[in-house]
């Protein structure tokens, strides 16, 4: 019927009713008994809600509005998930919804700062609104951390890192960061294996999230004068970053709600406004200048095409097909950045110039300049040293220290997640947190689902983020794609009978 709103559902026989107004052109794989409400024709003022709000506060308010609109995104989720969506989510889940979104935009980074630096226990107010949904929901947390080895693991490296921090120095920062990081990574945890309607509903979430820091990161690039936040624009080469102060933390979050969208689009998403989302994302990416983000974004276009080539069943074949089209892209994009003058041309700074280079070989394939940027980058040389100083204290770890980011070079970070745990918590620590990838590694080469590709894609995202940053456990924003990885394999909603 005309004008009749109507809904995609993932059900197990397929079927969609034929007056659906946004029809996806691939049926979505089935993954219960029950109704999934996966799409319907509110969802694209949602998506534009979320655009405006992220376009007009900054613009409207200044550099406050880049937190409220984060804040108004995250209740966009929940109004998605029940209202347009009708996924009937208890009050309590709603609230664990705004709260994960919200600590997904890295609001709380904000604290550090000199623009707000009165906001300066933001952090403790984002934690202190988990207090009251920890409490109602800590039995339900708790039965899932029993039952899940991944999550066990790493509770146990994240008591390790506490006493170790009690013995080497930290202790406080190491306390009230890592523990309020367990705490993120259990509740978004548990909220993606509740069931089916809850990972819906957060799946929405980080997408919206993406969406919204992706605007809000172009509008901040645009006015950088009078919206730079702090060091999130770098005035010598002119890299945005927004919220997440850093440009290849942010090309880190925008780039894993884009493989989510992928996922997304696999389960209903139409098809015509995920390339939409897509193309603003990808447009934040390019912005953030980062040479880490240049193969983020290759695994998010593979993701985007495999959810366009894979239809009804896992095919080998049509995900090679789209595989094969996304490396076409890849090349085509590659080829535009390493030549392209007017690129050049647009880019005043020499700095930004060689790093669009790079950008460009990068996407060609050319593992040359993959080590050039890595060279230039100072990392080989943070690596020797972080080297040596595990050679000194390879069981028990040298020292949790927090340099001085002006200091000298044997007091820097090693820009390499394992290397950091070796170096400050020891050998055991770092097999427990090996111990925990592993055993999710495992379970997703044998997920018997259509979605496995996904799963292989995201761990790629986390392997690129350990290996060439130290963060992965600083910024609270990915503790929640941490917990997606580590229980993917065991989410209700990409199981198939």
């Amino acid at each position: 019927m005309k004008g009749q709103m109507t809904q995609t559902f993932i059900t197990p026989d397929e079927t969609f009713p034929a007056q659906t107004k946004y029809r996806c052109r691939s049926q979505p794989i089935w993954s219960g008994n029950d109704q999934i409400p996966a799409w319907n024709s509110h969802v694209p003022w949602i998506l534009l809600a979320a655009v405006a709000i992220s376009l007009s506060l900054p613009l409207l308010i200044g550099r406050l509005g880049f937190p409220v609109a984060a804040l108004l995104t995250a209740l966009l989720a929940a109004i998605l998930a029940n209202h347009t969506l009708g996924l009937r989510l208890s009050n309590v889940r709603l609230l664990g919804l705004i709260l994960l979104v919200f600590t997904s935009m890295n609001v709380d980074a904000l604290s550090s700062t000199a623009e707000f630096s009165e906001l300066a226990r933001l952090s403790w107010f984002v934690a202190a609104g988990y207090i009251p949904y920890l409490l109602l929901m800590s039995e339900r947390i708790l039965r899932t951390l029993s039952k899940q080895t991944p999550l066990l693991l790493f509770s146990l490296f994240t008591i390790l890192m506490v006493i170790w921090s009690a013995f080497f120095g930290q202790f406080g920062g190491v306390l009230q960061r890592q523990l309020f990081y367990l705490l993120v990574v259990l509740i978004a945890a548990e909220f993606l294996l509740s069931d089916k309607r809850t990972a819906l509903a957060l799946l929405y979430g980080l997408v919206l999230a993406g969406l919204s820091a992706a605007v809000m990161l172009m509008v901040e690039y645009t006015f950088p004068d009078t919206l730079g936040l702090g060091t999130s624009i770098e005035r010598g080469t002119m890299r945005a970053a927004s919220l997440f102060l850093n440009p290849n933390a942010a090309a880190s979050a925008i780039s894993f709600s884009a493989l989510v969208l992928g996922i997304l689009t696999k389960l209903g998403f139409d098809r015509r406004w995920a390339i939409l989302v897509f193309l603003t994302m990808s447009g934040a990416l390019l912005l953030t200048f980062s040479r880490k983000g240049a193969l983020w974004f290759i695994l998010a276009i593979i993701g985007l095409y495999a959810s366009f080539a894979v239809r009804r069943k896992y095919s080998l074949k049509r995900l090679f097909k789209g595989i094969a089209i996304a490396v076409f892209t890849m090349f085509l994009i590659g080829y535009i950045f390493a030549n392209t003058l007017l690129v050049q041309q647009l880019l005043t700074r020499a700095a930004l110039q060689t790093r669009v280079q790079q950008i460009g070989a990068m996407m060609m394939g050319d593992l040359d300049a993959l080590n050039e940027g890595f060279e230039a980058s100072g990392r080989s040389e943070l690596f020797e040293i972080s080297l040596r100083k595990i050679a000194m204290s390879p069981i028990f770890g040298y020292a949790v220290v927090d340099p001085d980011p002006a200091g000298s070079a044997l007091e820097q970070k090693p820009h390499n997640l394992f290397l950091l745990i070796w170096e400050q918590y020891g050998i055991f620590a770092l097999l427990l947190f090996c111990g925990m990838l592993l055993v999710a590694l495992l379970r997703l080469m044998n997920m018997s689902s259509a979605f496995k590709v996904w799963g292989f894609l995201l761990m790629a995202h986390l392997f690129i983020h350990m290996m060439a940053a130290h963060t992965l456990l600083y910024n609270r924003y990915y503790a929640i794609p941490l917990a997606l990885i580590l229980v993917y394999s065991q989410i209700p909603l990409f199981k198939q009978r």
